[in-house]
């Protein structure tokens, strides 16, 4: 059976419209967009029609579709193409509100449709192999992300995959009465400090780094009894360092960091078409997907903890 897929959007969504156009499994019938010069050039560089009316595009009996548009925006369109028989990927945010989220899951649920979101890390080799080697660090104590300042999903998306639920929130986010108006004009350089608790007894620490090295701009270290695992993201390698009795450490690095690539273009696409043809897969297997729907909730309710401590000023818990 042939997928008939169709693209909401052209920003992010671009890199699904070409994983579509190339799969042998996928027909990419439209590019549905408001008419910018970017998906104009979109929907010409792959040959297909643009639509400026979603009911032109599902009129096409779509049933595949990625969608990128605005967290408003994306629910409405994403509940529409799901009652239209569609399995969808939609970009993170998903939603605003958490209750939405659950709302879009359930949907999902009773047309029995494949629904994912985007967190691209989660196929990238580095975050592959470090689950992995949790195992060999023994017992996890505590986890640190450095992350870029206006990375905060993907950041709580990487915890959340190593560490696992989260039972209560810190946010710290103080910085100096003179710095008021800057922050105002830069929020992106000023975001919270957090640290959680999580569910497993462990504790994590999620550190701001807004001046960050596109290529690697995450940084995972996951410390256990055992071991030390330090991942840089997107790509940028996966160390395990392992403390010996005779006070000396063993180095051995995991994924290799030869293949650096420096442009974030390159590496950022490289991710998401990861992550679009991961998502085919699950669709036409009708298995789970990367980044299933309860993954986006789980964010979205830390997300929350996360804005009530830096205004409550005190921990949240999340139960």
């Amino acid at each position: 059976m042939t997928l008939r897929a169709v693209v909401v959007g052209s920003g992010w969504a671009a890199h699904a419209a070409r994983v579509f156009s190339e799969r042998v499994e996928c027909q990419l019938l439209a590019v549905s967009a408001r008419g910018s010069e970017r998906s104009r050039a979109l929907a010409s560089s792959l040959a297909v029609p643009l639509h400026s009316d979603l009911d032109e595009t599902l009129a096409l009996a779509p049933n595949l579709a990625a969608v990128s548009v605005d967290e408003r925006e994306n629910a409405l369109i994403v509940e529409r193409l799901l009652a239209a028989g569609c399995d969808v990927l939609c970009s993170h945010p998903v939603a605003p509100d958490v209750a939405v989220v659950q709302r879009l899951q359930e949907l999902a649920r009773v047309h029995g449709r494949v629904l994912s979101t985007d967190y691209s890390f989660r196929c990238r080799d580095e975050f592959i192999a470090l689950r992995q080697a949790l195992v060999s660090a023994g017992v996890l104590l505590r986890v640190t992300v450095e992350y870029p300042g206006r990375g905060l999903p993907m950041a709580l998306d990487l915890v959340l995959g190593v560490a696992g639920p989260v039972r209560r929130v810190y946010a710290s986010n103080s910085y100096p009465p003179t710095l008021k108006a800057r922050r105002a004009r830069v929020p992106q350089a000023f975001p919270p400090t957090l640290v959680l608790e999580h569910e497993a007894g462990c504790s994590s620490t999620l550190v701001p780094i807004p001046h960050s090295i596109p290529h690697a701009a995450y940084r995972i270290v996951a410390s256990g009894e055992r071991a030390r695992l330090e991942a840089l993201l997107p790509t940028g390698g996966l160390r395990r360092t392992t403390f010996l009795s005779t006070g000396t450490a063993r180095v051995e690095q995991l994924v290799s960091e030869d293949a650096r690539c420096d442009d974030p273009k390159i590496v950022y696409g490289d991710a998401m078409r990861q992550l679009v043809n991961a998502f085919v897969d699950a669709v036409v297997k009708r298995s789970a997907p990367p980044c299933p729907l309860e993954d986006e909730v789980a964010v979205r309710a830390v997300w929350a903890a996360i804005t009530r401590s830096c205004r409550e000023g005190q921990a949240v818990s999340l139960w």
